[in-house]
């Protein structure tokens, strides 16, 4: 073996060994980015079960939705009205505070309630209108 080929596999060599050792480098690199991805991954898993939750908590049941739409005016559609207006106190808690992962969905929840109320508040007026009209048609 002559000495040029000596050089030039002794240059080889280090372009190797240089080549293995960015390459070492870049796996560490990609290794903290699947780590941070990872953790980032856990996080919103999290997230979207706590909303999942958050949901069921600020949400009428079929039952409630039922007071509200359809049934007679009484006790149980002013027990859900005062549920609604816990919920939504609740809710404005999480909408007011700006860090709070929860607010963009805090503000659909509130719009929902905000919706069933006016249809109860709705229910309520006419219901309240109706008894005013009889009232006044029976004092005649």
């Amino acid at each position: 073996m002559d000495k040029n080929n000596c050089v030039e596999l002794e240059e080889n060599c280090n372009r190797v060994s240089t080549n293995i050792s960015d390459l070492k480098k870049g796996m560490r690199s990609f290794g903290d980015v699947v780590g941070d991805l990872e953790e980032r991954r856990k996080a919103l898993d999290t997230t979207i079960e706590e909303m999942g939750s958050m949901r069921g908590k600020y949400q009428l049941g079929e039952d409630e939705l039922w007071q509200i739409e359809r049934e007679e005016v009484g006790g149980p559609l002013f027990d859900v009205l005062e549920k609604i207006q816990t919920m939504k106190s609740e809710l404005e808690g999480l909408t007011s505070t700006p860090s709070s992962q929860f607010q963009h969905s805090a503000f659909k929840l509130l719009d929902e309630l905000e919706t069933h109320e006016e249809v109860a508040f709705r229910r309520l007026y006419q219901w309240v209108r109706k008894r005013c009209d009889s009232l006044e048609s029976s004092e005649k």
